[in-house]
């Protein structure tokens, strides 16, 4: 994946992405366009323990860091929304 994809810049400091953002965003890719997880199930596979109770944290974060990623919005394999990185597909 392309490290511009991975940071941005916000006047002096960088707004840092979601820890599972690389991770989601190939996943995906791998998956193909139609069948990527969504956000929370893609989250509920992965948090574990006490995570599990700032899942809604996780989520709106990975959400976020999709969207100033310009990932592109497509369907999941089951109908619901997914995010895929823009340079593959």
């Amino acid at each position: 994946m392309n490290s511009q994809y991975l940071e941005t810049y916000l006047n002096e400091g960088i707004l840092m992405n979601s820890q599972y953002l690389e991770t989601y965003l190939n996943e995906n890719a791998e998956r193909g366009l139609g069948n990527g997880l969504t956000i929370n199930s893609f989250l509920a596979s992965r948090l574990r323990g006490k995570a599990k109770k700032y899942g809604k944290s996780y989520y709106d974060g990975l959400i976020n860091s999709c969207r100033r990623a310009r990932a592109v919005e497509g369907k999941s394999c089951r109908g619901g929304v997914a995010f895929y990185p823009v340079n593959k597909f």
